[in-house]
């Protein structure tokens, strides 16, 4: 409806202009130096129109000529594209599936014209560090490094993985200690190879972040194992280390009979039984231990009595416990209480005999100038 009214209007004009023409013609006249043109003004008119209109289809034709290369073009690259992209997906699945080789492969052939490689890059890191080769992984994380600054922390933490899996545990620990984000997965991770470095002062500070992260009970757990190693630790070094890593342990932590049987044994390896009897006291008359008696009967002193007083006012209540009869002949012994001494180390043996009871009764027997059955008990503790 729309061509018909719009031709209906032309032929109008046309039947009108065609009138006019008839009338009067016109002319039209063109002059250039020496050069003239006389036309009927129709004629020229006529021209006028070829010449727009012709222009009009030489501009359309270039437009549609750069239209369709540029289609094809955009054709071109976007199959070229989805082959990439398709590669990275084969890569990505193969690698998902256990063949590293199979996904290096696909992945380096999906780099080339990539105009985002850093997928790529990284799938491409792991599969090699799959298949051992650090060197080309190292490699293609470096170029996904340069490719992705902003990524830094995740491509160290794919270094880290890697060293931890082939065990080089001083160099993922280089590798975190670079990630500026401690988040969950960091943290993890550094407990990890914090562990297998047996660095415990390290894991020690790390106690507080991981406690927000780590379940109650295992936290519990795990941090009794960190500040068991950690105090074991100080206890290699001197006195002065012992006391300050001791003094470090939460207020709770030392009230542990386990921690204070560490503690209170290496002071009195370092012959700081001054410090050591009141805490094993102390320790003693707030909760039982075996461990602790045990070692308090093992307590120097100017006056042993005081001592052996403190330990038998434990007999009301453990008469029947074999490491406080072993710690109270002990003590009986340093007082020269041979006889006594003899009954208590005689029933810890009777009730649990052990190295401890058996080497304790052949220093006694030894003393009271008895060689046969010292001989024998000596005998019995090795």
């Amino acid at each position: 409806m729309k061509t018909f009214l719009i031709f209906t209007i032309l032929f109008i004009v046309a039947i009108f202009a065609g009138l006019v023409i008839v009338q009067d013609p016109g002319y039209a006249y063109f002059s250039y130096a020496d050069w003239s043109l006389e036309m009927p003004l129709w004629l020229a008119a006529l021209l006028f129109l070829f010449v727009i209109f012709s222009t009009y289809l030489l501009v359309r034709a270039v437009n549609n000529i750069s239209r369709a290369t540029l289609y094809l073009k955009n054709k071109f690259q976007k199959r070229a594209r989805l082959r990439l992209l398709k590669k990275t997906r084969l890569g990505i699945i193969a690698y998902l599936e256990g063949d590293y080789t199979k996904s290096e492969k696909l992945l380096a052939a999906g780099i080339p014209k990539n105009t985002s490689p850093f997928i790529n890059h990284i799938y491409a890191a792991q599969a090699a560090f799959a298949q051992g080769d650090s060197i080309r992984g190292e490699e293609y994380l470096n170029l996904a490094k340069a490719e992705e600054p902003a990524a830094t922390d995740v491509i160290d933490m794919i270094q880290a993985q890697s060293d931890i899996k082939h065990h080089r545990f001083t160099e993922a620990l280089a590798s975190l200690k670079r990630i500026s984000l401690h988040n969950k997965h960091v943290l993890l991770t550094l407990k990890t190879v914090y562990i297998q470095l047996g660095d415990w002062p390290a894991l020690f500070d790390l106690l507080p972040q991981l406690g927000k992260l780590m379940p109650s009970d295992e936290f519990t757990l795990f941090s009794l194992t960190v500040y068991t190693h950690f105090l074991t630790d100080a206890s290699d070094m001197n006195i002065d280390a012992l006391n300050l890593a001791w003094h470090k342990l939460p207020r709770a932590t030392r009230k542990d009979p386990a921690l204070i049987a560490i503690y209170a044994k290496t002071l009195i390896q370092f012959d700081d039984h001054q410090l050591a009897e009141p805490l094993l006291k102390h320790s003693l008359k707030k909760q039982w231990d075996t461990k602790l008696i045990k070692l308090y009967g093992t307590l120097k002193s100017d006056k042993p009595e005081k001592l052996l007083h403190t330990a038998e006012k434990h007999l009301k209540e453990h008469a029947d416990s074999p490491e406080l009869l072993l710690a109270l002949g002990s003590l009986c012994t340093e007082c020269a209480l041979w006889g006594k001494a003899k009954d208590y180390l005689q029933e810890t043996h009777r009730l649990a005999p052990s190295k401890d009871s058996a080497l304790a009764l052949a220093r006694l027997h030894e003393k009271l100038g008895d060689t046969g059955k010292s001989l024998a008990f000596y005998k019995q503790s090795i």
